[in-house]
């Protein structure tokens, strides 16, 4: 006890709130897999901490976040001198995906097709080859390839890139050319070529004969198709039919030349004439037996005065 009275000052000084830090090591990401590095550490008297998407966070560490939007993380830590709150955010960008289709496909040169396509996700551009340049990220176009063609749609932005090919198969006409064998000469085979381009399926040649007197027979030759209905140099077959010449002809001979693609059916069709001979070159009459009937009835010749002077009718063709 003092002999005087005085003050006893007492004050109290309040803690200051925690110290966080929240970062990212990338502030986006593409939602195809790829994952961020999320990062926070809390110092400090701390009552309680949450972070978004951790469970009972620690006072520091460390978690990967693929999250399939973009999405804002916050730190809260709470102490006795106050609430310290941290925010980052993570942007996610969609990919980009791309699709293009061709209808009809294929087609046969000179005709159109319709190219359709769509670009989804964050892009910011898009094009397609062979000409066509810059697009829309979703339409459709017509072309008319003259031969088969890739067409490839390309997209590329935030998103990534990415790109899709269609092939437009062109099948060309079939191209058809014939060296008929011309006017026949009776009993004489003649050779004839056919050149074909583009005739995958089939190449034959159909012959019909007219006989004398109106019979018909036929044959089918079948030749080797080309490689290819879409490209390939041209083919040349030289062959030489074989007719079926008999006592009444053939008179005339009908040659109907097929050839058959992917790409349509090209024919050549003539009649070729043959020509018979039926004039014949020497026909001996024999001297005629100086002798009258003189008997009624007529009595004919012995036989071997018939044999020993036939006629003879020389170099005819048929009968």
């Amino acid at each position: 006890q003092t002999a005087s009275e005085g003050t006893l000052t007492i004050s109290w000084e309040t803690a200051p709130p925690p110290t966080a830090t929240l970062s990212l090591n990338k502030a986006s990401i593409i939602n195809n897999g790829e994952t961020a590095q999320l990062s926070w550490s809390v110092s400090g008297l701390v009552t309680s901490i949450t972070l978004t998407g951790v469970s009972n966070p620690a006072s520091s560490g460390t978690v990967n976040v693929s999250p399939p939007n973009s999405k804002t993380y916050t730190l809260t830590a709470t102490g006795p001198g106050g609430t310290t709150t941290k925010q980052v955010t993570l942007t996610v960008y969609q990919p980009v995906q791309t699709t293009i289709s061709a209808s009809p496909n294929p087609i046969v040169r000179g005709n159109n097709t319709t190219l359709s396509w769509s670009v989804t996700g964050d892009a910011s551009s898009a094009s397609i080859n062979q000409g066509i340049g810059s697009v829309l990220f979703v339409s459709s176009t017509n072309v008319s390839p003259t031969s088969t063609k890739t067409y490839t749609l390309s997209a590329s932005g935030n998103g990534g890139s990415d790109s899709d090919s269609v092939t437009v198969r062109v099948y060309q006409p079939v191209e058809l050319s014939v060296v008929f064998p011309g006017t026949y000469d009776y009993g004489i085979n003649q050779q004839m070529s056919v050149t074909t381009r583009y005739a995958s399926s089939q190449v034959k040649v159909d012959l019909t004969y007219l006989y004398f007197g109106g019979t018909t027979d036929t044959e089918t030759i079948n030749l080797t198709p080309n490689a290819s209905s879409e490209s390939g140099a041209a083919t040349t077959q030289t062959f030489t039919p074989t007719i079926n010449w008999n006592n009444f002809g053939p008179e005339s001979i009908d040659i109907l030349v097929t050839a058959t693609g992917l790409g349509g059916t090209a024919t050549r069709l003539q009649t070729e004439t043959v020509n018979i001979d039926r004039l014949p070159d020497n026909i001996n009459i024999p001297d005629r037996l100086d002798l009258d009937p003189s008997t009624d009835p007529v009595t004919s010749p012995d036989d071997d005065t018939v044999l020993s002077d036939p006629i003879f009718i020389e170099d005819i063709d048929i009968p």
